[in-house]
């Protein structure tokens, strides 16, 4: 029977998981209004050296993926039941669209300038970003 040599690794994070992680954030730095809830809309996502240069050949495409996944979650938030509109409608309780306030969603991968995060985590920052006013005169 022949020994197989076998190291130690950090496990390795699959994409999926930093849109997911996006998603999560969306959904619990959503700032309630009064007639609507506005969502994150611009996505910051820091990763470990190591973890950004795996990934560094898909960038635009986990971040294609990532903005249709929150553009697929904010329809979803907002989608509800006949039913559960009905009885919302009939019990008062309406419940406010949830909106990205900017135009279009801006989602950067970025390594870890401050080699602050280890192998295998990640750092997720979100602003509430209006689109920028167009200049008069």
């Amino acid at each position: 029977m022949a020994l197989q040599d076998v190291q130690s690794e950090a496990p390795r994070r699959p994409a999926r998981d930093l849109i997911d992680a996006v998603l999560e954030n969306m959904r619990k730095n959503l700032e309630p209004l009064r007639y609507s809830s506005l969502a994150p809309s611009r996505y910051v996502v820091y990763l470990h050296p190591g973890e950004y240069a795996r990934l560094e050949g898909i960038i635009p495409i986990l971040r294609e993926q990532t903005i249709r996944a929150l553009t697929e979650e904010l329809e979803h938030l907002n989608r509800r039941s006949v039913v559960k509109r009905c009885m919302d409608r009939f019990l008062g309780h309406l419940q406010p669209r949830i909106q990205n306030p900017g135009v279009d969603w801006d989602v950067q991968f970025l390594s870890d300038p401050d080699g602050d995060i280890n192998e295998g985590d990640l750092l997720v920052d979100s602003e509430l970003l209006l689109p920028a006013r167009p200049e008069l005169g």
